[in-house]
C-alpha cells in the first residue's frame, strides 16, 4: 500500500449489532478480522437507535468514539461519565463495561496496543484547499459532509481517503465539509 486511495461509501460492510448498524471504514492490516480482534487499527461509523444500550466488550482494545450527530452520556463503570455532544470524544478501554444513553451517530477509532492515533475536526468552506505530505503511518480524512476533490478523485460524504507514509494529500472543497482527520503511528 504505497498510494492513497479512496474506500468509497457504497463499498463500505455494514453489519447489525445490538443498539443498531455499525459500518466499517478501514482496518489495518488488509486481512485483519473484527470479530478476531487481530488488528493494528480499525475506523467505523455507527448509530445508535436505542434510548440506551451495553457496548460489545472489545478486550484489549483502546477506543475513541466521536459523536458527528446527536447527544450521548457514556457511563464507564467504576471509571467515568461523560457527555458528549456533536464532535465531542472520550477515549477508554474496551474492556470497560461501559453503557451509552442516547440515539446518536458516531464515529469509532479501535487501536490495538501497537498503535497510537490522534484526530481532530477539518472545516473547510467551499474551495479551500489541504496540501501535505503524509509523515505518519497512515493519514485518514473521513468526510462527513461536503464534497471534495482530491488527487485520488471525488469524495462525497461517507468516503473515506487513506493516505499512507509519504503519501501526497491533496484536495479542494467543492462544497462546505467537515472531515474527520486520523493520524495513525504504528509502534
Amino acid at each position: 500500500m504505497s498510494k492513497p486511495f479512496i474506500i468509497k461509501n457504497n463499498a463500505q460492510p455494514s453489519t447489525s449489532w445490538s443498539g443498531g448498524e455499525t459500518t466499517e471504514l478501514f482496518i489495518f492490516p488488509e486481512a485483519a478480522e473484527y470479530s478476531k480482534l487481530n488488528f493494528d487499527f480499525r475506523l467505523s461509523t455507527a448509530t445508535v437507535n436505542v434510548k440506551k444500550s451495553v457496548f460489545t466488550p472489545l478486550n484489549g482494545i483502546r477506543r475513541t468514539l466521536i459523536v458527528l450527530k446527536g447527544h450521548l452520556k457514556l457511563e464507564h463503570e467504576n471509571h467515568h461519565v461523560i457527555d458528549l455532544g456533536p464532535f465531542d470524544s472520550d477515549s477508554f478501554w474496551g474492556d470497560w463495561k461501559t453503557t451509552s444513553m442516547g440515539r446518536v451517530l458516531n464515529f469509532n477509532i479501535m487501536m490495538g496496543n501497537s498503535t497510537h492515533c490522534q484526530h481532530e475536526v477539518l472545516n473547510l468552506g467551499q474551495s479551500e484547499c489541504f496540501n501535505e505530505i503524509n509523515s505518519q503511518d497512515f493519514s485518514c480524512f473521513f468526510l462527513f459532509q461536503g464534497d471534495l476533490d482530491t488527487n485520488c478523485g471525488v469524495m462525497t460524504s461517507g468516503d473515506i481517503l487513506i493516505v499512507p507514509k509519504e503519501g501526497l494529500c491533496q484536495f479542494e472543497a467543492i462544497a462546505d465539509s467537515v472531515i474527520i482527520r486520523i493520524l495513525v503511528s504504528l509502534i
